[in-house]
């Protein structure tokens, strides 16, 4: 499950931006399951332990290099 918010829809579908150990973005593409409203399950794509980067601009791309915030900060998803 992640918050509606995390989920870009492109073209390409739907993908999630991830921060890499690099401190990089990977977007990949996820299968979206049943939509609650505010939370979305993601059937496949992301795993549980992935850092998921909360309310994600339209521009990011692969490889754009992030600087990471604390989880009170916003700056990674749940």
């Amino acid at each position: 499950m992640l918050p509606a918010s995390t989920i870009l829809f492109q073209a390409d579908g739907p993908q999630v931006g991830v921060v890499n150990s690099r401190n990089q973005v990977e977007l990949r593409k996820v299968t979206l399951g049943h939509d609650f409203g505010d939370t979305i399950e993601i059937v496949s794509g992301v795993r549980q332990t992935d850092a998921v980067i909360a309310n994600p601009p339209d521009f990011l791309t692969n490889g754009m290099r992030v600087a990471v915030q604390s989880d009170s900060g916003s700056g990674r998803g749940n």
